[in-house]
């Protein structure tokens, strides 16, 4: 497991030094105040929705990172790090653009706790959003419709509970451990 501490300063270009790669729900708000406290500028949803990136980040989701990356990594080029969606969508295509970086993985007491927050709050903003000028409907396809993290099946707890559960597997698997901070807000900002 890695420390925050010793990632180093904020970077003059796009250069991550933070990934994170927890699912929304996750203590994510708090998380990017530890993080800014600390290393910097960190890019979080309430960004994407303050300066109008939800257009580029619904692209990304319906064309893929190879024709999105350059944009992309012009709207973070000014964050020394990431967390929540939109970008925890992408982490591991941020990981292997920025090899060097460390990657948070937030996570919540169980599952079960984390997919209640998520239906009553992410993913039924998600269900009532047809329509949304904002483009969030289109930008959170990428977790909840149908080619998504979830296949549009999300309200199927046992199928939606195999995604999660081998979504985290992937990330410990792929992220050295050196590099991953496997991390529960309920912790405090301690080991952050």
């Amino acid at each position: 497991m890695t420390d925050m501490a010793a990632i180093g300063s904020t970077p003059e270009r796009c250069d991550l030094l933070l990934i994170g790669a927890g699912f929304p729900r996750t203590g994510t708000l708090s998380i990017r105040t530890a993080i800014e406290a600390k290393l910097g500028p960190c890019h979080h949803m309430q960004v994407a929705f303050q300066k109008n990136e939800l257009a580029t980040w619904a692209r990304l989701s319906e064309r893929g990172w190879a024709s999105q990356k350059e944009e992309v990594l012009q709207l973070l080029s000014p964050y020394a790090a990431t967390i929540d969606a939109p970008t925890m969508m992408s982490w591991k295509n941020l990981f292997k653009t920025f090899p060097n970086a460390k990657v948070l993985l937030s996570v919540r007491d169980s599952f079960d706790q984390w997919h209640q927050s998520v239906l009553t709050t992410v993913y039924l903003r998600y269900k009532n959003s047809r329509g949304d000028p904002k483009l969030q409907r289109k930008t959170m396809d990428s977790m909840f419709g149908s080619k998504g993290i979830f296949q549009g099946r999300f309200e199927n707890k046992e199928f939606a509970r195999k995604i999660y559960t081998d979504f985290i597997e992937d990330v410990k698997r792929t992220v050295p451990e050196s590099q991953l901070l496997i991390y529960n807000v309920k912790e405090g900002w301690g080991p952050l």
